[in-house]
């Protein structure tokens, strides 16, 4: 029974991913934009091309460059209660190709709230740096488990869903950051992801150049296919966790992230044919009591141990 694949088309908004939104509310290569400026050979226009030149370097200035894993890709989530200092940063960068700064959120307006949750200017800048040396690529999430109410509006009006994305575009210029993850949890039909694949191909047409990536709950995947989300984003990353009792369904105790269940989820993937290079299996750094569910840091797993 453990092995039988799960119905699902039928997951939908299941008690699996409602309960996951209750569990996180616990928790509470570069390119160069199209510019050209034409050389004055008079020095009647020499005030005017330093004028050209003033106004336009910041739009001519590269982009960051987005580094490509030479090997397997490991993203990492870094929440703002989860921040250290730059030695803790060191560590924690020189061992992913990607992080991910989580997260911030949107209005149902198109607008930016919760910026206050990103690194200051001081630490990002030392954010950066330190990736540059170890080749990780900074991104910004938006949205996230509790923190979507917002974007779900924003997505649903085409005029919120353009200001959005030229509200994104302006953070990626402003951070110098290499892309945004869009944490949308969840769509609730196919109006809402027909609104997703739409943003999601703007908001790559308005960052050129720069990583737009995914996470989804298992049970989302055929939407992923038939609005060519996939085709859109660079990578999707799969939450294989918080499957607390569900696949199979079960009474506690209960494992909720187990070998078995990704093994579950790969071979789903396998059998709808998608492009698997541009997935990745996303493993919790927590974990669950077997009986209630309660969540626990790896920290306090370990101090539990000791």
């Amino acid at each position: 029974a453990e092995s039988a694949t799960p119905d699902w088309d039928s997951v939908g908004r299941s008690d699996a991913i409602e309960w996951r939104e209750e569990q996180g509310r616990r928790r509470a290569s570069p390119q160069w934009p199209a510019c050209s400026l034409a050389m004055a050979s008079s020095a009647r226009f020499a005030a005017f091309f330093l004028a050209l030149v003033s106004l336009g370097l910041a739009a001519c200035a590269p982009h960051p460059p987005v580094h490509q894993p030479k090997t397997l890709r490991v993203v990492g989530y870094v929440p703002e209660y989860r921040y250290g200092g730059h030695e803790w940063w060191e560590g924690v960068l020189g061992k992913l190709t990607d992080v991910i700064l989580f997260s911030i959120e949107a209005t149902e307006d198109g607008h930016l709230s919760g910026l206050d949750r990103l690194p200051d200017a001081e630490l990002l800048e030392s954010i950066r740096s330190t990736a540059r040396r170890s080749s990780t690529n900074v991104l910004i999430c938006v949205g996230g488990s509790g923190r979507s109410e917002g974007l779900a509006k924003a997505l649903r009006s085409t005029p919120a869903r353009e200001t959005l994305v030229r509200s994104l575009a302006e953070l990626v210029d402003s951070t110098e950051v290499q892309g945004l993850d869009i944490d949308f949890e969840v769509p609730s039909g196919d109006d809402d992801y027909r609104a997703l694949g739409d943003f999601l191909k703007d908001l790559k047409s308005a960052i050129p150049g720069r990583l737009v990536t995914l996470p989804i709950h298992p049970g989302q995947e055929q939407q992923v296919l038939r609005h060519g989300i996939l085709e859109t984003v660079d990578f999707v990353s799969e939450m294989a966790y918080d499957n607390f009792c569900h696949f199979p369904p079960t009474d506690p105790p209960c494992r909720h992230s187990t070998l078995e269940f990704s093994d579950l989820i790969v071979r789903h993937l396998t059998s709808l044919g998608l492009d698997t290079s541009k997935i990745l299996l996303g493993l919790p750094f927590y974990g669950r009591d077997m009986q209630n569910g309660e969540a626990k840091t790896y920290g306090e797993l370990l101090e539990m141990a000791m």
